[in-house]
């Protein structure tokens, strides 16, 4: 377990709509995975509407897969635009640890998942993806959506590489 006290990673902070916030790092050049990706988030509030915080894309920036946050404290799981499965509330003021699984297994056998500290709650295992995997992304409007406000913390991010281990590459 972590304490999470002290100077957090990063702070995202009042959205400008459209415009991106928060951290990229190259992970792979389109590769299938298997990839996770996790980091801690403390939402102090939300943002005005729905956006990616947590993200596995590929390197034109189209194929978005990741974890979504809505105004109302609601987190989904997103193939690019579509949801998968139901959404789960998130409580401000709480330090939790998200994580993205993902494999591309080719048209109907894609695998994304999401994690909340350590259980996988929500995914699929028959998808066709809509991209392979070049960054990991925390933050806000990932996708450049038109969303504002909203503050949180992130801290303790981490990826791996295809060997499916969780927090190798510590960033």
């Amino acid at each position: 377990t972590h304490p999470h006290s002290g100077v957090r990673n990063l702070k995202i902070d009042s959205l400008t709509s459209g415009v991106q916030q928060g951290y990229a790092g190259l992970l792979a050049i389109d590769g299938i995975g298997p990839y996770y990706a996790e980091a801690v988030f403390n939402f102090e509030a939300f943002p005005s509407g729905n956006t990616f915080f947590l993200t596995l894309s590929n390197l034109a920036g189209t194929g978005i897969m990741g974890l979504k946050i809505d105004d109302q404290g609601n987190m989904g799981l997103y193939n690019g635009g579509t949801q998968v499965g139901s959404s789960l509330p998130v409580p401000l003021n709480t330090n939790i640890r998200f994580g993205v699984i993902l494999f591309n297994g080719g048209a109907g056998a894609g695998i994304l998942a999401a994690t909340v500290n350590g259980l996988t709650l929500l995914g699929s295992a028959t998808l066709t993806l809509v991209g392979n995997v070049t960054f990991f992304s925390v933050g806000g409007n990932i996708a450049s959506e038109a969303v504002t406000g909203g503050t949180w913390y992130v801290d303790d991010m981490a990826a791996n590489d295809t060997t499916g281990t969780e927090g190798e590459t510590n960033l």
